[in-house]
């Protein structure tokens, strides 16, 4: 391969913009300061810590899992660098974007620690930004990559869950 076809294949990907993370820690301050200008509580109750706490740990387990199954298939789990392998098993045999759902349990987990409803009224906008400013562009760049092996993966794997 050629400094070019290296150059070329190492421009090629996603091209999301704005880290995944920041989008969610966004929200969560968004949702801070909301609350901080109008408060919107949800009841008291234990429940509800054992359930943000649940929350939280599911989405660091799957987190953990996501990242250690990058790793050992060789890839980048940076959007904005090129992906050589395409991984399909693990937790991506459920959801084609587990890492992307992780996140969402986390600003609920958190939401529900806080015990800020803000937070949770964010989720929607949330996933769509997911949808449309990163999924989307995932997706393109996995069907230029992995051709027909990402179509038929895409078939019969969920976006979501």
């Amino acid at each position: 391969m050629t400094d070019e076809q290296q150059s070329g294949r190492a421009l090629d990907n996603a091209g999301v913009k704005v880290p995944p993370p920041i989008l969610l820690i966004v929200a969560i301050l968004a949702g801070y300061g909301l609350q901080r200008l109008w408060a919107l509580e949800l009841t008291n109750g234990s429940g509800r810590h054992v359930a943000a706490w649940a929350l939280i740990g599911a989405g660091v387990s799957i987190l953990i899992g996501c990242w250690v199954q990058f790793y050992r298939a060789k890839t980048n789990i940076q959007p904005h660098k090129p992906s050589s392998n395409l991984i399909q098993g693990g937790l991506y045999r459920f959801s084609r974007n587990p890492i992307y759902v992780a996140g969402l349990f986390l600003q609920l987990g958190i939401a529900l620690l806080m015990n800020n409803l803000w937070i949770i009224l964010l989720i929607p906008v949330s996933k769509f930004v997911f949808d449309r400013y990163i999924i989307a562009r995932e997706e393109a760049y996995l069907e230029r990559a992995f051709g027909a092996v990402y179509l038929d993966y895409k078939r019969s794997v969920r976006r979501w869950l």
